[in-house]
């Protein structure tokens, strides 16, 4: 509440943040990402998440990642993990406060198949995407954006339950596969070959470039600067820094072009 202006990714979380009665003045603000395309890069930056993880080839990896908290419903997430072998499910994220050492998410946890991690370093970032079979979030309150979009623009089928804070994102039979309990996971999952709706989500997530993502956040900006009236004298001063600027470059250059003659 104290905030100029608060910035959203998702009509559905500006939607959200009304209910409970905010309001300070909120701006959506869509994530804009690359596309990582194998073609990019060499062959051993592809193969690097597996050899740090001592992944083989034929591994299929699943990927879960947000903060280690209750609400991101690590027993469902267990229990899909148990039921499918097959899988290698991963969960990334921060760790705070008691899960910081907590013995169920340590590397020793009974389920072979079944590893947390701390957050992914960005050198594998890449190469985790590249290799990523599915992505499952298990989180009903999940709400970042970012790396599912850049998962469909990888062709990554995405599995999750329903979020509010991604209502606009998470499209069932368009951009996702949307289930309610562990059974639904298991045969989505289970399945996640027959997924068809993977051009569709590209099409989608095509629609959020870096570039739109810096224009639509410059705008944000500008409105808190006219609110408060700083933006006509921020835009005076920005325009003589530039002449300032650009008297000295001149001038400094005829200085330089003299005395070497």
């Amino acid at each position: 509440k104290e905030a100029k202006l608060v910035l959203v990714s998702w009509p559905s979380q500006k939607t959200i943040l009304r209910h409970f009665s905010i309001k300070t003045p909120i701006e959506v603000v869509t994530p804009g990402s690359k596309d990582y395309s194998r073609a990019k890069y060499w062959d051993f930056e592809i193969k690097a998440f597996r050899k740090v993880y001592w992944l083989k080839e034929e591994d299929k990896i699943i990927v879960n990642y947000g903060k280690y908290d209750y609400s991101s419903s690590f027993d469902m997430f267990e229990n899909v993990a148990r039921i499918l072998p097959q899988y290698e499910f991963f969960f990334f994220g921060g760790r705070e406060g008691m899960f910081k050492n907590s013995v169920r998410f340590s590397k020793n946890v009974k389920n072979q198949s079944l590893h947390y991690e701390d957050n992914i370093p960005l050198e594998l970032y890449h190469s985790l995407m590249l290799n990523t079979k599915a992505i499952f979030i298990s989180d009903p309150y999940h709400v970042d954006s970012l790396v599912l979009i850049e998962a469909m623009k990888q062709g990554i089928p995405i599995v999750s339950r329903k979020t509010p804070f991604l209502f606009d994102c998470l499209i069932e039979g368009k951009t996702a596969l949307l289930g309610k309990e562990e059974k639904d996971f298991y045969s989505l999952l289970k399945n996640i070959d027959q997924t068809s709706f993977k051009e569709e989500a590209k099409e989608f997530a095509s629609n959020f470039t870096i570039e739109r993502y810096g224009k639509d956040l410059l705008e944000a900006y500008k409105l808190v600067l006219k609110e408060y009236k700083w933006y006509e004298s921020f835009k005076r001063d920005q325009t003589h820094f530039y002449k300032i600027r650009n008297k000295n470059f001149f001038t400094n250059r005829k200085k330089i072009v003299n005395t070497s003659s």
